[in-house]
């Protein structure tokens, strides 16, 4: 047993931790837009604790009934994993691209430097 090396392991654990839940996102509320599959897709971003907290979709133009699961879905893996590295839904990938590009959009403007 190495004190030593028991020290620098603390260490090292110690600044991981602390860089990986250091916030990526100033709080505040953001509108961003991205493209679609019939057109633009508009959406509003909740940041709140440097988290996003809620994803709302304000406009679009895609076809109700196909877009619809894209809407219900992907808002809430993007919360869930705080980020937009997440799966598209099968069968609207169009329309998850969009999304996905219009949260980026908004959380540009959110992203600290």
């Amino acid at each position: 047993f190495n004190m030593k090396k028991l020290f620098v392991y603390l260490v090292v654990f110690s600044l991981c931790t602390f860089a990986c839940t250091q916030s990526k996102y100033k709080d505040g509320r953001y509108i961003g837009v991205g493209n679609g599959h019939s057109g633009k897709i508009k959406v509003e971003v909740i940041v709140v604790k440097s988290k996003i907290s809620h994803i709302g979709v304000l406009e679009y133009t895609d076809t109700p009934g196909i877009s619809d699961e894209v809407f219900a879905k992907l808002p809430l893996e993007i919360i869930r994993s705080n980020s937009t590295d997440v799966d598209t839904i099968s069968g609207a990938t169009s329309t998850s691209r969009g999304v996905l590009q219009a949260v980026d959009d908004a959380l540009s403007a959110a992203a600290k430097n």
